[in-house]
């Protein structure tokens, strides 16, 4: 007796122990934590190619390293009525003077070379307070290719303003810019503007993503009290797992700070995936205890069958679902391989403390603070009925998922990479408007760049290079829809223009001698201006072709791409010719998506597969383990072809997310069926008792699971809610597949 009490107090001992320093340990990492920062590095999510290098040399030859911000006017009577043009003068001028602007440009900045008796002199476009002028102005302007759907629209009932910044602006210099803008702006009764750059639309996100983050973690926290609540209808039974989620999110936070890692756009995601798949570990171990508990009334041997039964079926899930996870490290991407890292670094968190602080509380409680009852009756009596059903029903079942699996094989096929700029904005976002009204009124936002070099020798300057790039230029135009375009070629159009007399006709390459000869000196005079590094480097033998063209998406801009290479090769032979630029750069992202997924997955199919053979040391174990865990996926799939929905950065993580819960679902039912038979068991007794007792924790965690990632469904960003609506789709897949198809595959299994 003494004996056994000693033990006891050994046993409490060590609990308080185990308590203190996790308790310690999770001030230590949450003072860590809230020192962490955020990352606005976007460009990171660009894989690290030649592409993204090359992009990074366009960079430093020209001006690029100055980022535009568009503001979009609309006009009540036009450009040149209600004292519009002297608004826009001022307004140019006022925030002309703010010192993080580089650059500004608008209507009444800019001018035109004109050829005159004693030589070429630059003339205003617009005269603004000289209403006697305003006639030729609109004249000039509507003649005008640089600056019509650039500056002013067709009708010239709307305006832009073009400011350019830092590139590598910090995001408290970009709040403070933007608001100043928007208070300069707002001091003028324009009807309406609309502000859109890469710069605000990201730092207006980052914002809305953080204040979402916060909330979907406050919703999920109260879907699993609710659930837990009915589930064991005690208070500890919600308190208590509510603290070991959070401290694993604590730890991973504070262990991301540890090592130098900020949290960026994706790993906004983590709490509230690491909070909704942390409480699996909990509630398996917590039902096997009561369940044990209720028979024997016997805590401390309850634990222990408890963590004998279901902490090496949960160690082995923990380490699927983190292999899961790992397998984004074959993502070109970085962020994306750091929050398949980190993901599973938090995993294992949350194992660890499930199986240490759980059983420690419960050691240290009275025995009857977690209840002996929990809601088990009815569905244990609902899963004796389902797998009688699958008993007697086992061909159907077998047939009716060959012949989905099948199905979506030949559908999925189908699936495309696609991206749309505004694809992650709800409809009615500000940032939306803005990209809708340039695009309707001006060439659009999405920016168009392409490097032209030549042999050396040459330069860009020489004639006949200039018409190559005009016919490039001209392709561009035409198929992509691309606007105010600028090129080495944009000189000697403007230049032949001016000379012969201003028509937009005369926009033109001169076409003879004499053409040349009056466009000439117009052109010297041009090329001489600070404008000239805009579209040539210092040795004329490196180009850009820039503009700007509407949001056609990454997918159909990509299918141009190898006829625009063939017409280069074509039309353009003495030339070196590479489409770069942000817009295309995640196009290629996007593009190497599915590649990097599709690895990943079968990389992650893979090691479960090995683990799977030295636990059973049956090759057709392995196929029926993965058999149940592929059709989830492939059902997926074939929602989000019947849906429409594309394969891009946040849609491909939901597979690895539902891969690596789904695979837990089928190694607790397999765990759970070795423990049996190795009792001596009958397979169809074991397997009747394994879907039973463990099946009970897999419909709560499921319910738990889909309720906490069908919360996502309330965000405003499309990604988010597609995220939360297909894992909960895929996780629903997977139980139901680990109910029907896993059972009636093991009633075929000849041990």
């Amino acid at each position: 007796m003494k004996g056994a009490t000693s033990s006891q107090n050994s046993i409490r001992n060590l609990a308080r122990l185990t308590i203190v320093l996790i308790a310690l340990l999770t001030l230590l990492f949450g003072w860590k934590a809230s020192r962490i920062g955020f990352s606005y590095d976007f460009e990171a999510f660009f894989p690290q190619n030649r592409e993204v290098e090359a992009y990074e040399g366009f960079k430093d030859s020209f001006l690029t390293k100055i980022e535009p911000i568009w503001i979009g006017i609309e006009l009540d009577g036009g450009l040149f009525g209600n004292g519009n043009l002297e608004k826009i003068s001022a307004l140019t001028r006022e925030l002309r003077s703010d010192t993080l602007i580089r650059r500004i440009q608008s209507v009444t900045t800019l001018k035109i070379p004109i050829s005159t008796g004693i030589g070429v002199i630059f003339e205003p476009y617009v005269h603004p307070g000289k209403s006697d002028l305003y006639s030729s102005d609109s004249i000039r302007l509507v003649n005008s290719p640089l600056i019509r759907r650039s500056f002013v629209s067709d009708d010239l009932g709307h305006t832009a303003i073009l400011i350019q910044t830092d590139y590598e602006l910090d995001k408290a210099s970009t709040d403070s810019l933007g608001s100043r803008i928007k208070q300069a702006v707002a001091s003028y009764d324009f009807p309406k503007t609309h502000v859109v750059g890469r710069l605000i639309d990201q730092s207006q996100i980052v914002d809305k993503l953080l204040g979402e983050t916060i909330l979907f973690l406050i919703l999920s926290a109260l879907v699993v009290c609710f659930a837990l609540a009915y589930i064991y209808r005690t208070f500890w039974a919600v308190f208590v797992p509510l603290v070991v989620v959070s401290f694993s999110a604590v730890w991973l936070i504070g262990t991301m700070s540890f090592l130098g890692k900020d949290i960026d756009v994706l790993m906004t995601l983590a709490p509230t995936i690491l909070f909704i798949v942390g409480v699996s570990d909990i509630i398996h171990f917590l039902t096997r205890y009561l369940e044990e508990f209720r028979r024997s009334g016997e805590k401390i041997s309850s634990i222990r069958k408890a963590f004998r039964e279901v902490g090496m079926a949960t160690l082995i899930t923990s380490l699927t679902t983190a292999i899961g996870f790992l397998s984004l490290l074959t993502s070109p991407i970085q962020p994306v391989r750091s929050f398949g890292v980190f993901i599973s670094i938090g995993v294992m968190i949350a194992y660890f403390l499930a199986f240490t602080l759980l059983p420690a509380v419960l050691i240290l409680t009275p025995d009857s603070i977690f209840g002996k009852s929990h809601r088990t009756v009815s569905s244990q009596k609902n899963l004796h009925l389902l797998f009688g059903w699958v008993l007697r029903n086992r061909r159907i079942i077998l047939i009716a998922h060959g012949l989905v699996f099948i199905v979506s094989i030949a559908m999925v096929r189908s699936i495309r990479s696609d991206q749309f700029l505004t694809e992650e904005l709800p409809k009615n976002h500000p940032l939306t408007e803005a990209f809708d009204y340039m695009e309707t009124h001006f060439s659009g936002v999405r920016a168009i760049e392409v490097a032209i070099q030549c042999a050396e020798g040459r330069k860009l300057t020489d004639l006949d290079l200039v018409k190559q790039i005009d016919a490039i230029e001209n392709y561009l135009r035409v198929e992509y829809g691309a606007g105010a375009l600028i090129s080495p070629a944009t000189n000697w159009k403007l230049s032949n223009q001016i000379a012969t007399g201003g028509e937009a006709e005369a926009f033109r390459i001169p076409g003879n001698a004499l053409e040349r000869s009056m466009a000439l000196p117009i052109y010297r005079r041009i090329a001489a201006s600070s404008e000239r590094r805009l579209v040539l480097n210092s040795d004329d033998r490196v180009g850009r072709i820039g503009g700007q063209m509407q949001d056609i998406g990454g997918y159909a801009f990509l299918q141009k791409q190898s006829a625009f290479e063939a017409f280069c090769a074509a039309n353009a032979p003495d030339l070196e010719v590479e489409m770069t630029g942000l817009p295309y750069l995640l196009n290629l992202n996007n593009a190497q998506i599915s590649r990097s997924m599709l690895q990943g997955i079968a990389l992650a199919f893979m090691i479960v597969s090995i683990l799977m053979a030295l636990l059973y040391r049956d090759v057709l174990m392995v196929l029926i383990a993965l058999l149940p865990n592929i059709l989830p996926l492939l059902l997926v799939g074939l929602v989000m072809v019947l849906l429409g929905i594309d394969l891009n950065v946040s849609t491909s993580l939901l597979f690895t997310v539902v891969f690596g819960i789904a695979v837990d679902d089928t190694i607790h039912v397999l765990s759970k069926l070795k423990i049996e038979m190795n009792k001596g068991k009958s397979r169809n007794y074991a397997l009747k008792r394994a879907m039973i007792s463990t099946g009970q924790a897999l419909v709560m965690t499921s319910i738990i699971l889909c309720a906490g990632f069908i919360s996502l469904v309330f965000s405003e960003f499309n990604s988010s809610y597609l995220f939360g609506l297909l894992v909960s789709i895929g996780l629903v897949f997977a139980l139901l597949t680990d109910l029907l198809l896993l059972p009636a595959l093991l009633l075929y299994w000849k041990r």
